[in-house]
């Protein structure tokens, strides 16, 4: 049990690109709704041109719900946090440079504007990045608003016997609704139904941070055990409950999906931070 969690411990500190994973760098049908990472302290990056793409990079990204488990075995623990301080360690490192971009940015109540998300790339400072062809990404509809909460979870996807504390993002802040959207984490493609994405403005006019953010998305069963964990050596079903972890005796956290499809609803908070950006795909 010790040498598993030093084992662990050990990936954490490494991060998922030095084992081997690639870097970036050089509900039944429900209501569409609608831990705490530690932000990179944001530095002024140049104004976007007026009318033209503005961008955020994310600065950190944490796995909230569901919770994740060693597959079945002797030893059972779990393994959220080692995960996250991999995928974290791959955030600051350059590893992860995942970019939401507006198109153009508009922050005025009630008005939406096209987004997407794209895994790109950014230079040692995290503050000029680029997008070129054949990146990773997702297109979006972004929508702002003065007050209200932005982005809700899907009622009763979360955890049932310990479900999470998420910070929703509160107006000023945005939504971002798409049927789909891809993540790329390291070496860990994930193809998410019913994406949705939200995030507070910071107060200036063209706003420096988004915080209180959130994402999720919906993985389904197929998809979950045909994607390997870097690092782990495991599929994804086999990490969480109900897919074949060492956990699946204490009860299940699979959902239904938006095509009523058996799955996971995958949250995860972020923070991210406005950057210059080239579009040169």
């Amino acid at each position: 049990m010790r040498d598993m969690r030093l084992a662990l411990l050990a990936i954490a500190s490494l991060g998922l690109a030095e084992l081997g994973c690639s870097s970036s760098n050089t509900t039944s049908s429900q209501p569409d709704s609608a831990v705490a990472p530690v932000a990179d302290a944001p530095r002024a990056a140049p104004d976007a041109a007026i009318g033209g793409p503005t961008a955020y990079r994310i600065t950190s990204l944490t796995i909230v719900d569901p919770k994740l488990w060693p597959q079945a075995g002797a030893d059972c623990f779990e393994l959220s946090d080692y995960v996250n301080a991999a995928v974290g360690s791959q955030v600051n490192g350059g590893a992860i440079d995942a970019l939401i971009v507006f198109e153009p940015l508009n922050t005025t109540s009630g008005m939406s504007t096209l987004a997407e998300l794209i895994f790109g790339d950014c230079d040692d400072t995290h503050l000029n990045c680029s997008a070129s062809a054949g990146a990773i990404q997702s297109s979006l509809t972004a929508t702002s608003m003065g007050s209200g909460t932005c982005l809700d979870v899907v009622p009763g996807t979360l955890t049932h016997d310990s479900p999470p504390t998420i910070d929703k993002p509160t107006g000023p802040c945005f939504g971002a609704t798409g049927d789909s959207a891809t993540l790329d984490l390291a070496g860990l493609r994930l193809d998410l139904l019913q994406a949705r994405i939200g995030a507070k403005w910071s107060a200036e006019v063209v706003p420096v941070t988004l915080t209180s953010g959130l994402l999720y998305g919906f993985i389904t069963k197929a998809q979950a055990a045909s994607v390997t964990v870097p690092g782990l050596g495991v599929t994804l079903d086999h990490l969480l409950r109900g897919g074949g972890s060492c956990a699946d005796g204490t009860g299940s956290d699979t959902d239904t999906g938006p095509h009523s499809e058996s799955g996971w609803y995958l949250y995860m908070t972020f923070s991210a931070s406005k950057v210059s950006f080239v579009d040169n795909r």
